[in-house]
């Protein structure tokens, strides 16, 4: 069984996912395959520079995420580059696990048409203070900024029409652990 896990930016997708982890699920994160692609020397890395240029390197030849944002934000581009290199990733992935159930951690899941691929979609939730206080947190960046992209992804509505469970994350690791063990023991209740 494929169990997709989206959510808007700062909703607790990861923290879902390391909980799964630690329980002994095997999870497929979308965004760490993205970090792993554009590594240097990294042919993905390579097809981000001739779209967006050089200065969304660093002097080590990383890539700078904030500028790469910067320059792709509000863009198909960026997109389109990356869904097919981690789409292929992904699937490999799911082919090589060797235990019965299968998390995806997609933050995109509808936009790069992963739904497809589910049997059971669960959408992680949060109130917007407290994204805004999460992502501020984790990357420093400014309310402004959050909500900008914010309003660029789907909205919770529309993700929520679209999936199976809705997990409301406005709570504490400790709090959200017995939430997620029920929902891999079947209880949705």
């Amino acid at each position: 069984m494929i169990i997709g896990i989206t959510g808007g930016i700062g909703t607790g997708k990861s923290t879902v996912s390391s909980v799964l982890r630690d329980c002994g699920c095997t999870v497929i994160d979308a965004d760490a395959i993205y970090k792993e692609l554009v590594m240097p020397g990294m042919p993905l890395l390579q097809e981000l520079t001739d779209a967006f240029g050089e200065d969304i390197l660093y002097d080590d030849g990383s890539l700078n995420t904030v500028k790469l944002s910067q320059k792709a934000l509000g863009t198909p581009l960026l997109n389109e580059i990356t869904h097919s290199a981690i789409s292929k990733e992904i699937f490999k992935r799911i082919d090589e696990a060797k235990t019965k159930d299968v998390y995806l951690d997609i933050p995109l899941l509808f936009e790069a048409g992963f739904d497809k691929h589910c049997d059971v979609i669960w959408m992680v939730t949060a109130k917007l203070e407290t994204r805004i206080k999460r992502v501020m947190s984790r990357d420093g960046i400014s309310e402004e900024e959050i909500l900008r992209r914010i309003n660029l992804q789907m909205s919770d509505e529309e993700r929520a029409a679209k999936s199976d469970i809705i997990i409301n994350n406005d709570c504490s690791r400790e709090q959200l652990v017995p939430i997620v063990k029920d929902l891999i023991n079947g209880k949705t209740n």
